[in-house]
């Protein structure tokens, strides 16, 4: 992980009650977006950076979907658009980053793996990003 001061990988239990919680928040405000099964593994090895202003997160595949939980810490870098660079299997996924303080989706793109480089713009609020095969 490329920083000076490497962020919190939060635990597969908690990664897993934060992440269904909040898809189902989200479902109930209307998003349409997949829930980590239960077979859901932590694989903080997926990811290879993240912005600066990142202090805790929880990555999340099934196998075939990948959800990450980020918190921000109380300093945010200057600029605050930042990169997440992901390792995953080769193709195209689709990329959907959802602001957890409004509940809105901010940002929806496709990029090509390996490896995968998508934006992850700091809120203020947590942060949680789906990924899928397109």
């Amino acid at each position: 992980m490329s920083r000076s001061s490497a962020p919190e990988i939060i635990g597969l239990g908690e990664a897993l009650l934060v992440t269904c919680r909040l898809v189902r928040d989200l479902r109930s405000g209307g998003v349409s977006l997949s829930e980590p099964s239960e077979n859901a593994v932590l694989c903080a090895d997926f990811v290879v950076a993240l912005p600066g202003w990142v202090a805790r997160f929880g990555p999340l595949s099934d196998g075939k979907q990948f959800w990450l939980y980020c918190e921000p810490g109380g300093n945010p870098d200057p600029a605050p658009a930042g990169q997440v660079l992901f390792r995953l299997p080769p193709g195209r996924y689709m990329i959907d980053t959802f602001d957890l303080g409004s509940g809105d989706c901010v940002s929806r793109e496709s990029a090509v793996a390996s490896p995968l480089v998508a934006g992850l713009t700091f809120t203020g609020h947590p942060v949680l990003l789906w990924l899928r095969p397109c």
